[in-house]
């Protein structure tokens, strides 16, 4: 198998990656266009913290599976 150069053409990368790369203003108007994204715990403003957060609610969802409860 051959490797992509990154001196390829566009058509080598359309038959490699099945899509022709999109511009920035391509991606900029996608962007614009999705739904707003619900964000989790906005509240929480230092990202170390919001992390810890997020982490400990992982651990006490999952906490009955490795105590053996479920």
């Amino acid at each position: 198998m051959d490797t992509f150069d990154s001196n390829g053409s566009e058509d080598q990368f359309k038959t490699r990656v099945g899509t022709t790369p999109k511009t920035g203003a391509e991606i900029a108007v996608m962007l614009m266009e999705m739904d707003p994204i619900e964000l989790v715990d906005p509240e929480i403003e230092d990202p170390v913290e919001w992390v810890k957060v997020q982490r400990q609610k992982e651990a006490d969802r999952l906490k009955p599976y490795w105590d053996g409860d479920k």
